[in-house]
């Protein structure tokens, strides 16, 4: 769609996707921090776009304060596992430089359409080896439980990091498709993410799908429909829904991939009792982070420190909410959710097909934040990235439209 040509007007793209196929395919590998470092060096000397991105972006805002909070309490020694906060302050630290570095890149909307051909290719590559390296569990709901970075040759993902690079794409797949028209290959991309979704049994990567494939091209397609339309569109899309759980618990094959963990879910939120085993688990996170918030609900007990308490299973709570909350009480929670809330408040007034896409990811996150942590998340971080570039573009725009200024962003 555009030519390309190396200058230093689009270096720092150039820099920001060798960066975020690196992410994808190396995470937490030196792979990744090489091209991090180049397009960090390579931002900083862009002075003026630099200053601009640290007075506009509220992601960025958001997000550096809640590291100075939870670098206060490290220093100040109100956090009750230091070795713990510091892994993740180090993580943190990293993860400001990528949000700046994101926030000065993409100023035009072709720069964010190109940062999601990106995040398509990538995530095909790295799916498609992973098929490759776990043929014998292509048909037992297991696929992703080995999941490989390229090349490697040990399984070093969690079993939903790369289901959601997939569910991320089959959205995105999704937003070209409405803004140009429905081409085979990207019916057929759509058609192999969400296989790879279903057969990994990843349950916040199917959630993804369906905001996908069924709740953002039907309700956030940036057509502005009179309420009859909307009402039907609605109607449609819960009957989508509907169907899929329904779908998942009731065919046997897909019950044994993914339905029956799905049904125990629905059934612990009902009966409070969880037996499947990850449910379980999580529902006991849930309960020890709930005393804990009850406790100090207002400083926490330092970052990454949930993990240090009885009932923890030595890891994160996955839950954002109550992680937040156990890590720096209110104000941590405040600090992360401050750019969630406020995007979807000011995505309204841009329905576009690409600020619906945004805002429909907004919407998700809300969701996802409900079953994962996802604060020190690189790929996570990059998607409000995203978002928050698409919503300064939009400002500038109509402050330009107020001045008499028109460009082609």
């Amino acid at each position: 769609m555009f030519e390309l040509k190396i200058s230093k007007n689009n270096i720092l793209l150039y820099l920001l996707q060798i960066y975020i196929f690196a992410v994808i395919a190396w995470d937490y590998e030196i792979f990744y921090q090489i091209p991090l470092l180049l397009l960090f060096i390579a931002t900083m000397l862009r002075y003026g776009q630099v200053a601009r991105a640290i007075r506009t972006s509220s992601f960025f805002h958001g997000y550096l304060l809640m590291m100075m909070y939870f670098f206060l309490q490290f220093l100040f020694g109100f956090t009750v596992s230091p070795a713990d906060s510091q892994a993740y302050l180090i993580t943190g630290t990293i993860n400001v430089a990528a949000i700046l570095c994101v926030a000065v890149t993409l100023d035009q909307i072709w720069k964010i359409e190109s940062v999601l051909k990106t995040i398509i290719i990538a995530s095909f590559s790295v799916s498609i080896y992973n098929f490759a390296k776990n043929l014998t569990l292509l048909l037992s709901g297991g696929l992703a439980s080995h999941c490989y970075k390229l090349f490697f040759s040990r399984p070093t993902y969690s079993h939903s990091t790369i289901p959601m690079f997939c569910a991320f794409s089959v959205m995105a797949l999704a937003y070209f498709s409405l803004k140009d028209r429905w081409r085979i290959k990207n019916v057929v991309l759509i058609a192999y993410f969400t296989i790879y979704v279903t057969l990994s049994g990843s349950r916040n990567a199917l959630i993804f799908i369906i905001f996908g494939v069924v709740i953002y091209p039907f309700l956030f397609n940036g057509n502005r429909d009179d309420f009859g339309k909307r009402f039907l569109k609605v109607v449609l899309v819960t009957a989508a829904v509907c169907g899929t759980v329904v779908a998942v618990i009731k065919i046997p094959y897909l019950y044994n991939l993914i339905g029956y963990r799905v049904q125990d879910v629905l059934e612990g939120f009902s009966s409070g009792n969880f037996s499947e085993s990850s449910a379980s688990s999580r529902n006991t996170m849930l309960v020890t982070g709930m005393n804990l918030i009850k406790k100090n609900w207002f400083w926490g007990y330092g970052l990454n420190t949930f993990r240090s308490f009885p009932g923890s299973f030595g890891t994160w709570s996955h839950v954002q909410y109550v992680e937040s909350m156990v890590s720096g009480g209110i104000i941590a929670l405040i600090c992360y959710f401050f750019f969630n809330i406020k995007a979807i408040v000011i995505l309204r007034r841009y329905f576009t097909k690409l600020g619906g896409f945004a805002l429909c990811l907004m919407i998700y996150m809300l969701i996802c934040n409900m079953f994962n942590v996802c604060y020190m998340d690189r790929f996570m971080c990059l998607i409000y990235g995203v978002v928050d570039a698409y919503i300064q573009i939009e400002v500038r725009k109509e402050k330009d439209a107020c001045y008499g200024i028109y460009t082609n962003i």
